[in-house]
């Protein structure tokens, strides 16, 4: 029995240890007849959370957009982007995304 152990703890395993994306940043919208809202307005590039909240008395569509297409990583990349409602009347918000945020490598508890 013990050397089934010791051979199945061989070092000749051969893996990538690449390192993960940043971690996920929790982006908040909020939606009113005034206008969207968004905290915070400028961030580094990487997984985001959009979490929006309507204020208004009606239904609201809301688009997050940018003029960049075909993204190769997960998340927003580097650039502005904007936040606008359907309703024309609803001011839009600006996103401006800088540099890849730091990797998530070694932080614990991530998903």
């Amino acid at each position: 029995m013990v050397a089934m152990l010791v051979a199945g703890c061989g070092s000749g395993t051969d893996y990538k240890n690449n390192a993960r994306p940043p971690a996920p940043l929790n982006i908040t919208a909020s939606v009113s007849n005034a206008g969207i809202a968004v905290s915070p307005t400028s961030f580094g590039a990487g997984p985001i959370v959009l979490i929006v909240t309507n204020q208004t008395g009606a239904s609201q569509e809301v688009t997050f957009e940018s003029n960049e297409l075909g993204a190769s990583k997960p998340g927003v990349t580097e650039g502005r982007y904007r936040v606008r409602a359907a309703n024309a009347e609803i001011a839009t918000a600006t996103i401006t995304v800088g540099p890849e945020r730091q990797s998530a490598q070694n932080q614990l508890l991530q998903p």
